[in-house]
């Protein structure tokens, strides 16, 4: 396992060659990035996370064999300080839940998603573990105990819903606006959003910020001044 600072290790278990080739090829694009190898699931998977004993896992929710609970499992107890990515079509919020609430398990996205979005989310996972990156059409899941956002994105995000401007939460937050900015950036990674409001939707969908009712309109959205799309 590499140390941080140096190159991120990434290991991809999926059934289909084709894909991993393709992924493998993706992800050695950028230059901190080494995949260490390319695997179908089966009886020694377990065996080769083990020996490579990667920072990160990419692997498909559904492939043949075991349930994918147990191959988690197996992946936790040969290399604990792995995390894993679900790259997956399986757009399931009850599988997102039940993955999530295995503590290796960091992400969850479609294969659907973009290369920026799987590369932002490599790294963030890999700089802080206890972060949760989805991104899912279904993401309507509450996060047991473990951190989504940090306090300070929480916050910035509350405040947008208010309908504040970057300007105004970095005067409210005693902090730059750059950095307001900057918050917005890791929350629109982390929560696999595209615009402030998309952000604020999901984090409320998903209990990780509660808007006040005085911002709220009757049909549940932000009342008053609408969040703007600038960053």
């Amino acid at each position: 396992m590499s140390g941080f600072g140096s190159s991120i290790e990434i290991l991809i278990i999926d059934d289909h060659t084709l894909f991993c080739e393709a992924l493998r090829s993706t992800l050695e694009v950028e230059e901190d990035f080494t995949v260490v190898g390319t695997v179908k699931y089966s009886s020694d998977v377990a065996e080769k996370v083990q020996d490579v004993q990667p920072d990160i896992i990419i692997m498909d929710a559904v492939l043949p064999g075991r349930s994918v609970m147990n191959r988690i499992a197996d992946i936790q107890k040969v290399a604990p300080a792995s995390s894993v990515i679900m790259l997956t079509m399986w757009d399931d919020p009850i599988l997102i839940r039940q993955l999530l609430a295995q503590t290796s398990v960091c992400g969850y996205l479609l294969k659907s998603t973009t290369r920026l979005m799987l590369v932002a989310a490599i790294r963030a996972i890999r700089a802080d573990g206890n972060r949760i990156i989805v991104s899912a059409t279904s993401m309507h899941f509450k996060s047991e105990g473990r951190r989504v956002l940090s306090d300070r994105e929480c916050m910035v995000l509350e405040l947008v819903a208010e309908g504040l401007s970057n300007g105004q939460i970095a005067s409210k937050l005693c902090i730059a606006e750059a950095t307001v900015k900057r918050h917005l950036r890791n929350s629109y990674t982390k929560l696999g959003a595209v615009s402030r409001v998309d952000a604020v939707n999901k984090a409320v969908s998903a209990s990780i910020i509660e808007v006040p009712d005085f911002v709220r309109s009757p049909l549940g959205m932000p009342a008053g001044p609408q969040p703007s799309n600038r960053t």
